[in-house]
């Protein structure tokens, strides 16, 4: 092109780009009859960032109810850099819910938010109430602060809960694009789950024409199961298993024999399974025997032997017990009676062999009756499992007794208990290891396993 017909005649540029450099991928596209009518100072504007291209958004509140009952409720609310602006004192409908529907909706409630920007809002709220001492009372209801990227301004119903407040409310609202009048049947607001009559139920709310719509669509992480007609549905049957999490959401919807007509998604209401049990598993390995004491014969050989071990927590207990010991207790017992059984004459023993393995074989010896392992029981294993608390611990004790003779009181031969958390407070779990519980005349040694999972 010629300088003098040249828009940029000391730049390169090709004729499909008018002559001039082509433009950066972030400059505003001034091509197109809309641009030819736009000043120049308009345009430089645009090319500085000082002026950005917008999109329109209705705000639409649903619902508001608060924690107990007050005599009066307003708010303060605020889109992104905005004003804030006072709404209310709002209408009471009953002892908790209040319509802020009449204030946060139509023409005053909307918001031209910068193309790629989230739409920012925060609402903080107050109240009037009784107070327990008597006469009235100013609370705090506590804020929240949203961001909603432009993909959630399609209609679809959002809950947020405030904090750090006396008490709290928990609001229920859409956003539309440009406007949520003629954005289609409005939403539903799920809004409560509870338990009647042994079966679980989710409860929501809809704020629109009854005549526009024929029930609802329930959907359970992203797929549609139920078709209800109430505003109601028993969710049993999605309850997730332990340590799991379901989202379900609702339409309203119109049901016809020739087409479906949904609004869209309600707010995202989360089914939490019960937290998973965790169980610790116990195996009482060895008991070492040193120093023991004389006994009444002046022997340093404890026994005949009985005792137990034992798990325990705050509400349950679990226990393995045994007995190697017989002994005489008929007339003249203080003088002449005797005591027969398991003693330990050596330093180590085997818990499930040596001891519980013993009195087995012993038992098993006996071909008839009087004998006197007839006394002596023993548990089929050395290990005992128990429920582990999230936030406390599991006590791991044993008692070891040796029985005197002439009916004297029995001898403690190891008596020990140890608190051992199971699951640490970052959730992760004891890991597996040998311990070791240190007595005067003997030592037990036992190992623990954590484990997902009941015992």
């Amino acid at each position: 092109a010629p300088d003098d017909a040249d828009p940029c005649p000391a730049e390169p540029g090709a004729p499909e780009d008018g002559f001039c450099p082509p433009p950066e991928e972030d400059e505003v596209a001034e091509s197109g009859p809309a641009f030819s009518l736009l000043p120049d100072w308009f345009l430089d504007l645009l090319r500085s960032g000082a002026v950005r291209a917008t999109t329109e958004v209705e705000v639409q509140g649903l619902s508001f109810d608060v924690d107990r009952p007050y005599n009066q409720v307003w708010c303060y609310l605020r889109f992104g850099d905005g004003p804030v602006v006072t709404i209310g004192q709002f209408e009471a409908i009953d002892e908790t819910h209040w319509d802020i529907a009449e204030w946060v909706g139509g023409e005053d409630s909307h918001i031209w938010v910068p193309v790629g920007d989230s739409l920012e809002i925060s609402l903080s709220c107050m109240a009037i109430g009784e107070w327990p001492g008597g006469g009235e009372s100013v609370y705090s209801l506590g804020e929240v602060s949203v961001s909603h990227p432009s993909d959630d301004w399609d209609g679809q119903a959002f809950q947020a809960t405030s904090g750090g407040g006396d008490g709290w409310f928990r609001a229920g609202y859409r956003m539309c694009s440009p406007s949520c009048e003629g954005a289609g049947i409005p939403a539903p607001i799920i809004h409560t789950q509870y338990r009647w009559l042994g079966r679980e139920r989710l409860v929501w709310a809809w704020y629109g024409n009854p005549e526009e719509i024929t029930g609802y669509m329930v959907y359970v992480d992203g797929a549609r199961t139920d078709y209800v007609s109430r505003n109601a549905v028993e969710i049993d049957d999605y309850l997730p298993a332990c340590g799991e999490t379901r989202e379900i959401a609702v339409t309203a919807a119109r049901v016809s024999p020739t087409e479906i007509v949904e609004s869209a998604f309600s707010n995202v209401w989360m089914l939490e399974g019960e937290p998973c049990p965790y169980s610790m598993r116990v195996t009482f390995d060895v008991l070492d025997v040193h120093d023991p004491p004389a006994d009444e014969d002046g022997l340093h050989r404890p026994g005949p032997i009985y005792g137990e071990f034992w798990l325990a927590t705050e509400d349950r207990v679990r226990g393995l017990e045994f007995n190697a010991c017989w002994c005489y207790v008929g007339p003249g017992a203080t003088l002449w009676g005797t005591c027969d059984g398991l003693e330990l004459t050596r330093r180590s023993y085997d818990i499930q062999n040596d001891i519980f393995g013993w009195i087995e074989r012993e038992m098993a010896s006996c071909l008839g009756s009087g004998c006197r392992s007839d006394d002596f029981f023993a548990p089929p294993t050395n290990q005992l499992t128990i429920e582990v608390p999230r936030d406390g611990t599991v006590t791991i004790g044993a008692r070891i007794m040796d029985c005197d003779e002439r009916l004297n009181p029995s001898d403690t031969l190891f008596e020990r208990t140890v608190p051992i958390r199971g699951v640490m407070e970052d959730g992760a779990l004891l890991p597996p290891g040998d311990y070791l519980l240190n007595g005067d005349y003997a030592d037990l040694y036992f190992r623990i396993e954590t484990f997902p999972g009941g015992p």
